[in-house]
């Protein structure tokens, strides 16, 4: 019997906690390693690539839908998750990436409103 999703969340809810609360230690660490922040940068496009890419590999090569049954499967996972990695950071380099740059730019993000003239308490 595997882990449910609740407990799976409570975990990371832990471990989230346990960064906030102790952000020298080794755990926080390995969140600032830049790999993983990179992969953080790209997460949301592999998000969204990654079903369709690894549909499509499994079909081409293994002519069936993705399963990890077999060890060419497994290959075949790696070589979608691969390119779904990619994909996904070619588009922050051609697409995401300039449009943030461009927008922050453009829009001046503040906490005070440029017209506010008084301090609230």
């Amino acid at each position: 019997m595997g882990l449910g999703f609740s407990t799976l969340g409570a975990l990371y809810a832990l471990l989230l906690l346990l960064v906030i609360i102790r952000p020298s230690r080794g755990v926080s660490a390995i969140f600032r390693w830049k790999p993983l922040m990179g992969l953080g940068t790209i997460a949301y496009a592999v998000y969204l690539f990654h079903p369709a890419i690894s549909y499509l590999i499994h079909d081409a090569v293994l002519r069936r839908f993705p399963a990890f049954d077999e060890l060419h499967s497994f290959a075949t996972t790696g070589l979608a998750a691969a390119t779904s990695v990619s994909l996904a950071m070619l588009s922050w380099e051609a697409m995401e990436g300039p449009l943030t740059r461009w927008a922050h730019r453009r829009f001046r993000y503040s906490l005070v409103p440029r017209n506010a003239t008084q301090v609230l308490p």
